[in-house]
């Protein structure tokens, strides 16, 4: 990475004024951010971005974004002057590189482990050997990749413009995770496009199989099928006297035809007279019971209604012949 190595922060540090022993515990507390990496943007534990090499965060430095451009000789120019413009007094002193190193993470960077006895600390004092082996043999690791504590931009990338969901950079002060993307646009869309072919072909189908279902109904090949298969096949014969009782229940369940109105008795023909039948038949008078009144309410002697019943029964036998 040309212009954006250890040995151009630590350039950049001696340029802005810092000393050397200042740089390099400034650079070994970088290691422990960043890796040193300038380009380097994660989620810290307050939810809020931190930036560059000593990961700005964007709650205290609410313009720490602008320092990542792209351009790295250039970011870690505004990242040492904000640097230089923020840390001072205990943060810098010591009389050694180590010294330098431990104040700096206690006073500047203080994280949850920065403090004496705690393993952030100790690994960042650590790292001013490593950074102080670099500066006394002036053999310069060419890039930040593989220095500890490293979110590399590759990482920072992850979450790019083709990722639809993946998870942030999260910095921890000791380590920061990479960012991980989950999903791909591309693969989304692919899902997406394939969801919709497979419901447009199961529209399809169902469409075609209802278009067969009324042709078929239709043309009245339905029926002749039942018909044949009810008298060809053993299958339709058992399954058409399997079907008898429920047909036989549904012609019970039919409604009985309307009866034909009847006639009014009044509106009745009357019956015609039978040949020889008397319109109207003359029924025998009704013998006088003794002790009946005549005319006039006179008792009748025997012999009168002896004389009655003989003319009674005259007009009897002359009227029966008639109505035989």
């Amino acid at each position: 990475m040309a212009a954006c190595g250890p040995r151009d922060i630590y350039n950049a540090l001696l340029k802005a004024g810092f000393s050397t022993n200042q740089a390099i515990g400034a650079m070994a507390n970088g290691i422990a951010e960043s890796g040193l990496n300038p380009e380097t943007r994660v989620v810290d534990s307050n939810g809020y971005h931190s930036d560059g090499i000593w990961q700005f965060n964007e709650k205290s430095y609410p313009n720490a974004a602008a320092l990542i451009t792209g351009n790295c000789a250039a970011d870690i120019t505004a990242q040492v002057g904000l640097l230089k413009a923020s840390v001072s007094g205990q943060a810098l002193a010591g009389s050694s590189a180590a010294e330098v190193a431990g104040n700096f993470a206690a006073s500047f960077e203080r994280c949850a482990t920065c403090q004496p006895g705690g393993s952030s600390y100790a690994q960042r004092v650590a790292n001013a050997a490593t950074v102080s082996g670099w500066v006394s043999s002036g053999k310069w690791p060419t890039s930040t990749a593989g220095l500890s504590g490293s979110a590399q931009a590759s990482s920072a990338a992850a979450n790019g413009p083709d990722c639809a969901f993946g998870l942030p950079s999260v910095n921890f002060h000791i380590a920061s995770t990479p960012e991980i993307c989950l999903i791909k646009k591309a693969t989304l869309r692919h899902a997406a496009g394939i969801a919709l072919m497979g419901a447009g072909g199961m529209v399809g189908m169902l469409g075609v199989v209802l278009l067969a279902a009324f042709a078929f109904r239709a043309s009245g090949a339905a029926r002749v099928a039942a018909n044949v298969a009810g008298t060809v096949t053993p299958v339709g014969r058992a399954a058409k006297a399997a079907g008898a009782p429920a047909r036989a229940y549904r012609q019970a369940r039919r409604p009985p035809p309307p009866e034909p109105q009847k006639a009014s008795r009044k509106t009745r023909s009357a019956k015609p007279a039978t040949p020889g039948t008397s319109a109207a038949k003359t029924k025998p008078a009704k013998p006088a019971t003794s002790g009946a009144s005549g005319s006039g309410g006179r008792q009748l002697t025997a012999e009168q209604r002896r004389e009655l019943a003989a003319r009674a029964n005259q007009i009897s036998t002359r009227v029966e012949p008639a109505g035989r």
